[in-house]
């Protein structure tokens, strides 16, 4: 299998109310995911979860800024064109014996 995959996630033209539907409800799923991965992780593992508070807040502008868009597009009568690719390529697992090698 390659290792380079590409898809394509959303294409197409939407009211603004079509647009807030989709892309709001993806950026909420995102923002939820790293909620529940802050708690886990915290709860079962005492975790650092600097990097997912940060994406937490990130995701939260985006929130916001899709927000914004929205309004405008919606106040001027506008449609939103809309296109997402999901891009993905394979990495290799770093194991816990890996990651020990690599701080001596």
């Amino acid at each position: 299998m390659k290792k380079d995959h590409q898809f394509k996630f959303i294409e197409g033209s939407f009211s603004p109310e079509e647009a807030r539907q989709v892309l709001l409800s993806l950026v909420s799923q995102k923002i939820n995911h790293h909620q529940m991965e802050v708690f886990s992780n915290m709860e079962r593992f005492g975790y650092d979860p600097s990097h997912s508070q940060k994406r937490i807040a990130d995701l939260n502008t985006v929130y916001s800024n899709i927000e914004t868009v929205i309004k405008y597009a919606t106040e001027n009568n506008f449609k939103i064109n809309v296109q997402s690719n999901i891009e993905m390529t394979f990495a290799e697992i770093e194991t816990m014996s890996d990651s020990m090698v690599h701080q001596n």
